[in-house]
């Protein structure tokens, strides 16, 4: 009996969570974002690089976005990057700071890259995805994720492309 009201509680407690979460949200409305970004390596530190040709570290971004998402994020990231195959990896935080829809604040986004890149090739691109993890003033409620492809550029050595997504504000 002991067991079955312990069972019964714990799907209490999960229908409590998901039920308002999803109420909340259901009547927050997508809004699609689209615009142009820049990336600019702006440093890196190696760790190591290991017998299985793997060289790790933590790679440094900024990043300019107009358009729908307008103004410039920072961000640091653990990379894994593969001498014999070229593939790239990395996972991190991005700290935004501008505006998302006409609203102002800041984000923070986890932000993930993959590519095959000899790191400085005239049109090699790395694939992106970014999803916000948390805000502050009017974007404090602003959730979604964007992806982007970018392209390098060896004329000013940046990453250039387009990044879309879709994002609303939970209440």
């Amino acid at each position: 009996m002991k067991r079955l009201h312990i069972v019964l509680l714990a799907i209490t407690l999960v229908a409590a969570m998901v039920v308002p979460f999803g109420v909340v949200n259901a009547a927050s409305p997508q809004e699609d974002v689209s615009g142009s970004v820049v990336l600019a390596t702006t440093g890196y530190d190696p760790k190591m690089v290991g017998t299985d040709e793997l060289m790790k570290g933590t790679i440094y971004h900024v990043v300019t976005y107009t358009g729908s998402v307008s103004g410039t994020g920072t961000e640091a990231c653990h990379m894994t990057y593969n001498l014999n195959s070229l593939a790239l990896a990395s996972v991190g935080v991005q700290t935004f700071t501008g505006t998302v829809l006409g609203k102002t604040g800041t984000l923070t986004f986890r932000v993930a890259h993959i590519g095959f890149v000899a790191l400085g090739v005239e049109g090699e691109s790395i694939e992106v995805e970014q999803t916000i993890i948390s805000g502050t003033g009017e974007l404090a409620n602003l959730r979604g994720t964007m992806h982007f492809t970018v392209f390098y550029h060896s004329s000013d050595a940046t990453y250039r492309g387009d990044y879309s997504g879709k994002l609303h504000f939970s209440r």
